[in-house]
């Protein structure tokens, strides 16, 4: 989740008094996910939600289980704590992305706060569209939730801050890779005979990108053999999606050792290479 820089444009100076603490409180709810699993602090957001009662915030987000669940249970939780209304759009991902650029590009206020990509935070940072959300808490330690802490985000939450550490952006989901593995061919015993015997170690679901290549090298003989219709190993993959350019560069590049989409410090794009774009 992120909050928009210029959202508050050619509203009264009373409503962007108000919209601002709103939107402080929207951030701290968001952190600490709902009044459910907060640690029971449903009277301090009563009591601090109480000025901005009846204000309106706007939103879009990209059309997910995590998207749905923000405005169906955790809007409705928010403004049943605190009088304050939140409306989510959750619409395709092209839509998200054409409506938010054109309302931060045109400042025209639509939405107050907005999803947007790891991969394309820094453009909008370079292009100073985005609230300072540690500067935001700073300036505001009364609208604070009793339970938030930064420290309580995985280390994912570092692709959303800039140069100084201060954060922008809130992590609201993640595409996780699910490993599903064929319990009835990793527990043939003649399978864990025959790759104890050719790799010198027990056959069992890979823990490492070493590990995956030699079960999936073993699989494919093994089920030649038996004369079986299955692969080593499948991967997602459809022509023309991005499925297919993710796969290749989060999954399948690594296992060879091309990290991070191949951007290496030694680029010359990078200031170490002559250039100025250190990410």
């Amino acid at each position: 989740m992120f909050l928009r820089k210029n959202s508050l444009i050619k509203k009264g100076d009373c409503m962007v008094k108000i919209v601002k603490g709103a939107i402080t409180l929207l951030l701290g709810f968001g952190l600490t996910f709902s009044a459910v699993y907060a640690g029971g602090h449903s009277a301090w957001w009563k009591k601090a939600g109480a000025p901005y009662k009846g204000a309106v915030l706007q939103g879009i987000a990209e059309n997910t289980p995590p998207g749905q669940f923000a405005g169906e249970v955790l809007a409705k939780e928010f403004e049943s704590l605190t009088g304050i209304k939140v409306r989510l759009e959750n619409t395709s991902w092209d839509q998200m992305y054409d409506k938010a650029i054109k309302d931060m590009e045109a400042n025209s206020g639509i939405y107050d706060f907005v999803y947007i990509e790891q991969d394309i935070v820094y453009s909008y940072l370079d292009r100073d569209f985005l609230v300072n959300i540690t500067q935001s808490l700073a300036d505001n330690p009364n609208l604070v939730a009793p339970n938030v802490n930064m420290n309580d985000f995985t280390t994912f939450i570092d692709y959303f801050k800039d140069a100084k550490g201060d954060v922008f952006g809130i992590p609201m989901e993640a595409f996780l890779k699910v490993y599903l593995y064929r319990k009835d061919l990793f527990g043939a015993a003649d399978a864990k005979s025959g790759f104890q015997k050719k790799f010198g170690y027990a056959l069992a679901p890979a823990t490492s990108f070493a590990q995956w290549r030699d079960n999936a090298e073993f699989f494919t003989a093994y089920c030649a053999e038996k004369e079986m219709e299955c692969w080593g190993t499948t991967v997602q993959g459809h022509t023309g999606h991005p499925a297919s350019t993710y796969e290749f560069l989060e999954s399948v590049g690594p296992s060879f050792g091309l990290y991070n989409w191949g951007v290496t410090d030694d680029f010359h794009s990078c200031v170490a290479g002559g250039g100025s774009l250190n990410g």
